[in-house]
């Protein structure tokens, strides 16, 4: 259905609960209802990119390649569907539609599949807008 449509995901307060920075270590516990919906997407064709400012230089203690590798395990211990990881030294990727607590309408830190629903909803109605090369759908 969304064959080559693609879907760029934030990690934090959208994947993981978020209070504040605490360790490149540290990750909040899952938010089952999103990575389900990120499991239906990815079922419908969609590609998934998680997009995180992690690895941006500015925490305490940050090594890339260690905080690249540390998310990794997370994603996989968590059993999180996604294609490829995408952080600042890649800049903004390409996406039909972003997903996080400040793009498509979640509250942050929500275990909801309610919200996830929703959610899931609105990136389906984003995504059919656009062709598979990002241009707007005539229609």
């Amino acid at each position: 259905m969304f064959e080559g449509k693609v879907l760029a995901v934030d990690l934090d307060a959208t994947l993981c609960e978020y209070d504040h920075w605490v360790s490149v270590e540290h990750f909040g516990r899952v938010l089952k209802a999103n990575v389900d919906m990120l499991r239906t997407l990815k079922d419908m064709g969609v590609r998934i990119l998680i997009h995180t400012c992690r690895m941006n230089g500015q925490w305490p203690g940050e090594n890339y390649e260690r905080s690249y590798e540390l998310l990794k395990k997370w994603l996989d211990d968590n059993e999180v569907p996604y294609d490829k990881i995408c952080t600042q030294k890649d800049g903004k990727p390409f996406a039909h539609a972003y997903f996080g607590d400040n793009y498509v309408g979640i509250e942050p830190n929500k275990d909801s599949y309610i919200l996830a629903d929703a959610a899931f909803r609105e990136i389906c109605r984003v995504m059919g807008r656009y062709d598979d090369k990002g241009v707007p759908a005539s229609g």
